[in-house]
């Protein structure tokens, strides 16, 4: 049996609004990420221990989980689980996971205690669709874990034309005629309740001919991952909602949800010129949710991703990545909701006048004026005087 561990840590129209109004607006969350996180589905490898000591995949990219090098026979052995972080009664679970059935093949599949009763025909493998169905339901209560398994799913690798091959969750959505999806209730109350915007993709890393060493070609390639003794930690799969950005002349303004954890402690920006490689990065505490960046090149494209980090320097995982170009408010993001101007409060901070030699003195000028109103009067007088003497 193969043994995976994860590597640590695990991304508009024009506007004529501006100043106060926008910053109030961009600060806001949005309805829908201010709302309580919702389950998400995720892969990893098949784990019988405890779960605090089960670990996941390594990160590729803000959407993308890697295994391994995989060569053709070995087995890839995974966990389809779901995870809950604030503990939704879960009553039924629906996941099609779409493969390629040229490079993989289903070997088993199994459902877990937490949903014994499967949906007929899904509960198997349809080689030539290339799908792995799964629809199962709870017995009689929900499930409220944070971490609930819903199958052991293992798959052979039987060819390697390239070198990796991908599983993706197929038509997620919140509607009851999806192929993944989530649901609290039963009946007419059933409702969907999968945090969509966080599923991903799992690419499995192929080894070819032309990888293995000369002797190893003549017997198994070893794949065997180094233990670790610390328990991975569930904060490495979370990730941070609706990271947003905007600009306004040499400057960008981002802003983000708040992470709810109690493990939070700050969050690390990244960024850089080229998606996916971010040569950059600024930390902050916990208590913030936007940051400006400032005197940057205009018209230069910039690629953003966030995590939050824990109290053991672990990350969350990376949402999805956003990008925007210095100087084009219409490369937000996202349709605007406001910008970031940073304001002095006149609250806070009351204007006062500033001591030092800012222009003529009021006192200075009236002196001025008296002595020529003094001079004017000593003249007119002598002019008198001298008149009477001619």
């Amino acid at each position: 049996m193969m043994q995976f561990i994860s590597s640590k840590p695990w991304l508009p129209s024009r506007w004529v609004l501006t100043g106060p109004v926008l910053l109030l607006l961009f600060l806001l969350p949005s309805p829908m990420t201010a709302q309580e996180t919702g389950p998400m589905l995720l892969l990893r490898p098949h784990c019988e221990q405890e779960e605090s000591r089960c670990t996941l995949f390594q990160t590729r990219d803000p959407i993308t989980q890697e295994t391994p090098m995989i060569n053709t026979g070995e087995t890839l052995d995974m966990d389809l689980i779901i995870w809950n972080p604030m503990r939704h009664e879960i009553n039924r679970v629906r996941a099609w996971i779409a493969y390629d059935p040229t490079i993989l093949e289903g070997i088993t599949l199994s459902l877990a205690d937490a949903f014994p009763l499967p949906s007929p025909g899904e509960a198997d493998f349809s080689h030539k669709e290339g799908y792995v169905k799964i629809s199962a339901s709870a017995d009689t209560e929900g499930q409220t874990e944070d971490i609930i398994v819903v199958a052991r799913i293992q798959m052979r690798v039987i060819s390697t034309p390239s070198s990796s091959t991908t599983l993706s969750f197929y038509d997620a959505g919140p509607m009851p005629e999806n192929h993944t999806n989530i649901f609290r209730g039963s009946g007419p109350l059933e409702q969907s309740v999968l945090n969509s915007s966080s599923l991903g993709q799992l690419q499995v890393r192929l080894l070819q001919a032309q990888d293995l060493e000369p002797e190893a070609t003549t017997s198994p390639f070893p794949i065997q991952a180094p233990q670790i003794d610390q328990p991975s930690e569930v904060f490495t799969i979370l990730r941070i909602h609706n990271l947003r950005a905007t600009t306004e002349g040499s400057s960008i303004f981002l802003a983000w949800d708040p992470l709810p954890s109690s493990k939070l402690i700050g969050y690390n920006l990244y960024y850089g010129t080229v998606p996916g490689e971010y040569m950059q990065r600024r930390s902050m505490d916990s208590a913030t949710t936007s940051m400006t960046l400032r005197s940057l090149p205009l018209d230069r494209q910039y690629f953003f991703a966030i995590r939050g980090v824990s109290d053991t320097q672990t990350e969350t995982a990376f949402d999805q990545e956003v990008t925007i170009t210095v100087g084009n408010p219409g490369s937000s993001s996202a349709p605007l909701r406001g910008s970031i101007v940073e304001l002095e409060s006149t609250s806070k901070h009351p204007q006062r006048s500033l001591a030092g030699r800012t222009g003529t003195s009021s006192i200075f000028l009236i002196v001025v004026l008296g002595s020529a109103c003094v001079g004017t009067a000593l003249a007119c007088r002598r002019q008198c005087i001298a008149s009477k003497h001619l």
